[in-house]
């Protein structure tokens, strides 16, 4: 009675038993009964001290906070150890179909932990989407709702693009805004295939210089460039000019147009 109790009384602090409970709820009630079940069952053997107790269900709350299913899976984990103990000799069920039930047992856990685990991913990106929604319209619901909705149709998208490069520059430049990731990364994809037919060798190379991941401001300044040698290559207006803004920056043709101009008019 003093073990059930210790444990009772150190989890029940954690959570209020409520007659209607949410998914969340009912989520934190299965763990803590698989917890307390688990503690109990380790503690009557032996296989745990008074600290590691302690410090086991410290563990659960840390990660119950973090998320349900983490808290689930961590519940579901000490079950599991709990179940490792050698099989009391008063067992009257043979050993062999004492076996085939703990594996079974540990073939259900394993396929809940597997499903807890992706569940748990999915709903922490939607938290987190529901958050940035939050923040972004903190007093008009409505554009919270639009907002989540066309994020979570972002980041949907998200996992499905195939070109890994861009896709690391579109995480980078907006790791919490997953409609900015599409917008960037569908952007970058055309830029690149565009920097990829272009003709100019000297211009490609300063450009890749310039921005070296991002192809959108590649092509950016590729075109401003080609446009700028064009213009350097028909000025006539003034020769010393033209050359001086050629030996001041021999490779890059915008500079040149800005100095030609400034000293021929």
């Amino acid at each position: 009675m003093t073990i059930l109790k210790k444990t009772l009384t150190a989890l029940c602090f954690t959570f209020l038993v409520i007659s209607c409970k949410t998914e969340v709820e009912q989520t934190n009630q299965e763990s803590q009964d698989i917890l307390i079940n688990a503690l109990i069952e380790l503690e009557v053997n032996k296989m745990i001290t008074d600290e590691e107790h302690d410090e086991i269900i410290e563990k659960y709350k840390v990660k119950k906070e973090e998320h349900p299913m983490l808290g689930y899976q961590y519940s579901i984990r000490m079950r599991q150890k709990a179940e490792t103990r050698t099989i009391p000799v008063f067992n009257t069920k043979p050993k062999k179909q004492k076996e085939e039930e703990v594996e079974k047992k540990q073939k259900e856990d394993k396929e809940k932990v597997e499903e807890a685990e992706h569940l748990s991913e999915t709903e922490i990106i939607h938290n987190k989407i529901k958050d940035f929604a939050e923040r972004k319209y903190p007093t008009d619901t409505e554009m919270q709702l639009y907002t989540y909705n066309e994020q979570v149709k972002a980041f949907n998208y998200m996992v499905t693009v195939k070109d890994n490069e861009v896709l690391e520059f579109a995480e980078r430049k907006y790791p919490y805004d997953y409609s900015m990731q599409k917008y960037t990364y569908n952007n970058q994809l055309s830029d690149k295939r565009y920097m990829k037919a272009v003709k100019d060798n000297e211009i490609l190379e300063f450009a890749k210089r310039k921005y070296l991941y991002d192809y959108s401001m590649q092509k950016y300044t590729y075109d401003n460039q080609l446009s700028d040698k064009r213009y350097m290559e028909n000025a006539t207006t003034n020769e010393k000019a033209k050359e001086k803004a050629k030996r001041k920056y021999p490779r890059d043709y915008s500079m040149q147009k800005y100095t030609y101009e400034n000293i021929a008019f």
